[in-house]
């Protein structure tokens, strides 16, 4: 029996993981069910430390949460890399 170590296990589960999201998107894509994107990204620590306080702080809003929410998401999405984009009918890897 062939024996693996511990980080090559690992690289097969994240690759199987990967393979499955992306399947069941495709599946849900042609089913019409609205799944946007999947993005991916590594920051680094203090990168999401600041944010992290950002996005608190909106959460926490009293005023203009919904705004403030959405511009701490769009600081992530800047940096993510879009893995796939899924709209009703198309599945286009990148």
């Amino acid at each position: 029996m062939l024996k693996l170590s511990l980080s090559c296990r690992l690289y097969v589960a994240v690759c199987l993981v990967h393979h499955f999201t992306l399947t069941l998107c495709a599946v849900h894509c042609c089913e019409g069910l609205r799944t946007l994107c999947i993005a991916t990204t590594t920051i680094p620590a203090d990168f999401y430390e600041s944010w992290k306080t950002v996005y608190y702080k909106a959460s926490t809003a009293i005023h203009d949460r919904e705004k403030k929410l959405e511009e701490a998401a769009e600081l992530i999405e800047k940096v993510s890399n879009v893995i796939s984009q899924l709209l009703p009918g198309h599945f286009v890897c990148y």
